[in-house]
């Protein structure tokens, strides 16, 4: 039977999204095709439905619930923002639970879905309400609702939702408990996403894989992609070709862990190369980047400290910068300058001084921020002293960590490419690690391993520096006490 013929004069592309958006309007894989996403390089474009996202868009559409192991940057986070917009549809009962690594990673998610909205076609496109919409939710005048969580020991607890998205699951410090609180949801029905690159072989995003590839104790549908599909070859982006694998394992240069836990083939290459990197994301030619602007032209400078226990002793010089070559607009950025690193014994008050007075001289630095361990208040005391300003707040190691990983993940920081800096961070990035269990005396489930030749004291340095930088230049959450010279 042969389909008849379009009305003389019909706008084709009109009557396209005419029926994407009757179609989109209950059925998800439909959906998809009026979305819109933002692109890093290219701004606003139309999410491309390759053959795995239209696969996936099928079975999730379908309430089907899922576990997908994937490499990086495959579209997964923008295909479940889209599903959390087109459950809200359902009306006051349709509530989407979202949680994400951290407090950023909730916002950012957050941001998708109201982009999403925003930028599909008129015809899918949702009235926002005013009424609770905030950092943490977005409620439609449909009464559907998105919640956007960070893991915390308490997320998701007396929550009641018919949709839970678990984003970068294998990177939650409070998987565990949170699925306890959210897993009467998929009893009485619900539907559960979880999505995450591999982070080694432990932890519960690696123990409910392992449980739901089994057939016997499946109550999820496993999925990994890439992945090789027989007369297909590999099911991935049509854009990653064998050329384009061999140019990223060659930017991983000195990291093959690194490479083998972001873009793996299969998953006993995703679990059993890791082995608990802290930052997998960390590239050696997408992070090391000549200066963006001058010191001097910096709108915010900052240094952070890491006394090391008296050996190392590390100092990161920071600078916070405007991209105006941005595509989607001018955009904040860090990108580190220089750094001090003693290994051959404790560094002095002086020594300190004398490296940071240099980049200080040249342009006053905004702030910096001491090392909260023991001791650390009398050298920043006597840093103050001398003219620098600088302040002491709590270490915030959890905070910390997600914010570096954070801004490597949006190519927001980078490194300036000098013999020293390329030695130090190709070190320790390549071998801070997650510890196996709690620091038995903190019982911080933050803490870190690294290799007895040093103890990843630049990169907590770092820590300090870009959480300062990002508290002070980005959200804007400072400005409440004084310090120094400083005023907040």
């Amino acid at each position: 039977m042969t389909a008849p013929p379009l009305p003389v004069g019909a706008d084709v592309a009109l009557l396209k999204r005419a029926a994407i958006g009757r179609l989109g309007l209950t059925r998800f894989e439909h959906f998809i095709r009026g979305v819109s996403i933002e692109d890093a390089n290219k701004g606003t474009v139309p999410f491309e439905s390759w053959p795995y996202i239209a696969e996936t868009a099928e079975a999730w559409g379908t309430g089907e619930s899922g576990i997908v192991l994937k490499a990086r940057q495959l579209g997964y986070t923008w295909l479940a923002a889209a599903l959390a917009v087109h459950r809200s549809r359902a009306g006051k009962h349709a509530k989407t639970l979202v949680i994400s690594q951290g407090e950023f990673y909730a916002q950012q998610f957050l941001e998708r879905c109201k982009f999403i909205n925003a930028n599909q076609i008129p015809e899918l496109r949702q009235k926002v309400s005013r009424l609770g919409t905030n950092q943490s939710e977005l409620n439609f005048t449909s009464g559907g609702k998105i919640q956007a969580l960070p893991s915390t020991e308490n997320a998701g607890r007396s929550t009641q939702a018919s949709l839970v998205i678990i984003d970068e699951a294998a990177f939650h410090p409070y998987a565990a408990a949170n699925f306890k609180a959210y897993r009467p949801t998929m009893a009485d029905g619900g539907q559960l996403i979880m999505i995450s690159t591999s982070n080694g072989p432990s932890g519960f995003f690696y123990e409910q894989w392992v449980k739901n590839t089994d057939q016997q104790k499946r109550g999820v549908t496993p999925t990994m992609v890439p992945r090789f599909v027989p007369a297909m070859g590999p099911l991935s982006r049509p854009d990653r070709t064998e050329e384009w694998y061999e140019r990223e394992r060659e930017a991983y240069v000195g990291l093959p862990q690194g490479f083998a836990s972001e873009y793996p083939m299969t998953p006993e290459e995703a679990f059993s190369q890791l082995s608990g990197l802290v930052y997998p994301n960390f590239s050696f030619t997408r992070h090391f980047r000549p200066d963006p602007v001058p010191w001097e032209d910096c709108v915010y400078r900052i240094f952070g400290m890491d006394l090391g226990g008296g050996d190392p002793t590390a100092v990161v010089v920071l600078g916070v910068y405007v991209d105006k070559k941005a595509p989607n607009g001018p955009e904040m950025k860090a990108h580190v300058y220089g750094i001090y690193y003693k290994d051959d014994g404790p560094a002095s008050v002086e020594e300190i001084f004398k490296y940071l007075s240099r980049w200080h001289s040249a342009k006053r630095f905004t702030v910096g921020a001491g090392d909260f361990a023991p001791g650390g208040a009398t050298v920043s005391a006597s840093l103050a002293n001398m003219g620098l300003p600088i302040r002491n707040d709590p270490s915030r190691r959890k905070e910390g960590i997600d914010t570096v990983f954070a801004f490597l993940d949006k190519d927001w920081l980078t490194f300036r490419p000098n013999p020293l800096n390329e030695r130090i961070f190709r070190m320790e990035f390549g071998s801070y690690r997650w510890s196996d269990r709690m620091d038995p005396t903190s019982k911080d489930r933050y803490a870190t391993k690294t290799p007895t030749d040093h103890h990843g004291d630049t990169l907590d340095a770092l820590r300090g520096a870009l959480l300062l930088a990002y508290r002070y230049a980005w959200t804007g959450s400072e400005g409440k006490t004084t310090f120094g010279t400083i005023k907040w």
